[in-house]
């Protein structure tokens, strides 16, 4: 049963996008909000679809500007409100300048209720008011700077991904599509290997006795350690005896000659440049 993917929580885009070699992660592709990557697709989807908790209805621009522009002209605070008064006697509101801002109460509420409400438009003086405007735009300005910063976070991880996405593809084969994602352990085996291959090759470029060489005509690198100036020669095994090239004077036509190595190692690997270049080794 396919589980249904809830729009972007922040933008509200449903260009959601998924990314990971096993799909295990969310992405807004028009604000780049992500989750975290995950243990699993449902994981992933279970945490793109978890919503916060649900905001007040922001307040617009226009909005702002009206009640700033209302704050001119007001008394100024602080305000104050009377409390613990007589029975039946009305609270006032009182500007920071002495003066009466208002007079609470009616027939409908009970004392408290009056106490309770002067106390709440004292707490409303135009410096508090204007106050919390400047920290509310405050706080836009600070979501639209990591919004910017969260979209470019998503671009790095998308590159990372992609990266790791391909580099699993080389190595292991796997498409990184759900139910083809086995971890690590692909990799894992390459690179073990890949050590084993470069211990065999580093152990077998060592000098050898020549009793170990390939008898079987495998054209080896054979030295004479005897000689007075020994220099590995390019030889191989024929017709019972160790030959190499020789090469006489000009003239005469080069041939193969008998000699007597006493130590050899594998030809080297042709260099990587040239596999790369598509020649044959």
């Amino acid at each position: 049963m396919s589980v249904e993917i809830l729009p972007c929580p922040f933008c509200g885009s449903v260009e959601i996008q998924t990314d990971g070699p096993c799909y295990t992660q969310f992405m807004c592709s028009d604000c780049g909000a992500a989750t975290y990557d995950q243990e699993s697709h449902e994981a992933a989807i279970a945490a793109w679809n978890s919503r916060p908790i649900p905001a007040l209805e922001a307040m617009g621009e226009d909005k702002l500007g009206e009640m700033l522009a209302g704050l001119e002209g007001v008394t100024p605070g602080p305000w104050e409100a009377d409390q613990n008064l007589p029975i039946n006697r009305k609270p006032r509101v009182h500007g920071g300048d002495g003066s009466l801002i208002c007079e609470i109460g009616n027939m409908a509420m009970d004392q408290d209720q009056w106490e309770r409400d002067a106390a709440h438009i004292a707490r409303c003086d135009p410096q508090t008011i204007r106050s919390l405007i400047t920290r509310l735009q405050a706080a836009e300005a600070l979501v639209e700077r990591l919004k910017l910063e969260a979209q470019a976070h998503a671009s790095e991880a998308r590159t990372a991904n992609s990266t790791i996405y391909e580099i699993y593809q080389v190595i292991s084969g796997g498409k990184g599509e759900p139910g083809n994602w086995n971890g690590a352990e692909p990799v894992r085996a390459y690179v073990q290997a890949a050590e084993a291959k470069n211990q065999a090759y580093a152990e077998a470029l060592e000098w050898q006795p020549i009793e170990t060489a390939p008898k079987d005509g495998t054209v080896i690198l054979a030295v004479t350690v005897e000689a007075a100036n020994p220099s590995a020669r390019m030889s191989w095994f024929e017709n019972g005896v160790w030959v190499r090239i020789w090469k006489p004077e000009k003239f005469v036509i080069p041939g193969p000659v008998r000699w007597w190595p006493t130590h050899w190692q594998p030809l080297p690997n042709p260099p990587i440049a040239t596999l790369q270049q598509g020649a044959k080794p």
